[in-house]
């Protein structure tokens, strides 16, 4: 999904924690710079980074395998396929699972966006066993609309049954409840737009992020969750509007979300109006979309 997974791919890929729990003092500074250099979205500073470490000989060697995940995860968001899974491969059975889990649920992506569905379910089921949490229902449930698409519904059940045990973020929950509940996955991205190939949700166009159609630059509150990319926030909406219209052909361009104005608030209490383009079920999701965008914007997490 040039495009989190991945759900994602990739799907929850949030590499600085799990980066930062697994390693040790002497290679903090090399990780910072190509994990950093990822989370900015510099993915071409992130690969360029991230390839050279893997090719140290002198570093760890766990931090070279993270290295090659990063790299991958930089390649794919890139739109490199070939590049990604070359990465990826080796790792799937990495003794870290976080590791093994993202490659897997990468490699699973790029399946699935191939159109190679019954090989795009393994590889999330495996990435769904190695990973926790809300990690493992996303990969779970991207497993069970493999399944849906290959019109196996008992299969597609089993999987949304198992999201739906990993699930804790409310947002997530949803979608898994949707999917129990007869919603049909929706359509694959197109090949090489973007970070995250395949995802779980999203708005489709001219719609908010609260879920109700409007035109851009009308206002709504804001009661989803999950991710949107958020373009700039002003006290005066004539100012959002004025922002949402002068986005509004990129984002066709890009075959997003049409931007649209919602109502959200301040730590210190002021209501801002908010120009933002979409919802996504993971961070991973919506920094894809920015890409498409050109990068002018943030991932912010939106909650009920």
């Amino acid at each position: 999904m040039r495009r989190l997974t991945a759900l994602g791919l990739t799907a929850s890929l949030v590499l600085l924690p799990i980066l930062a729990g697994c390693q040790s003092p002497g290679e903090k500074l090399a990780e910072e710079t190509y994990t950093q250099a990822y989370q900015a979205r510099r993915y071409d500073q992130a690969l360029k980074l991230a390839e050279a470490r893997t090719r140290d000989t002198d570093a760890p060697a766990g931090d070279r395998e993270r290295a090659a995940l990063v790299a991958g995860l930089s390649a794919y968001a890139l739109g490199k396929q070939s590049v990604a899974s070359s990465y990826m491969r080796p790792l799937v059975t990495s003794t870290d699972k976080q590791v093994a889990g993202r490659a897997n649920w990468t490699l699973g992506q790029i399946e699935a966006e191939r159109g190679n569905h019954v090989e795009a379910a393994k590889y999330l089921t495996t990435a769904g066993t190695e990973l926790d949490s809300d990690d493992s229902a996303r990969a779970y449930l991207l497993a069970g609309d493999c399944y849906a698409r290959l019109k196996m519904a008992s299969q597609a059940r089993e999987f949304y049954e198992k999201a739906s045990v990993r699930a804790v973020d409310p947002g997530v929950k949803s979608m898994v409840d949707a999917r129990l509940g007869g919603q049909a996955p929706p359509a694959i991205s197109k090949p090489g737009t973007g970070g995250v190939p395949l995802t779980t949700g999203g708005t489709p166009p001219g719609t908010t992020t609260g879920g109700t159609g409007t035109k851009p630059g009308s206002a709504t509150t804001d009661t989803s969750s999950g991710f949107t990319v958020q373009l700039g926030a002003f006290e005066k909406i004539e100012s959002a509007q004025k922002l949402a219209a002068q986005a509004t052909p990129g984002a066709t361009k890009a075959s997003a979300p049409a931007p649209a104005v919602v109502t959200t608030t301040a730590p210190d209490g002021r209501t801002l109006y908010a120009v933002r383009i979409g919802q996504y079920p993971t961070r991973e999701a919506a920094q894809a979309m920015l890409t498409r965008l050109g990068g002018k914007g943030t991932v912010i997490a939106i909650r009920k």
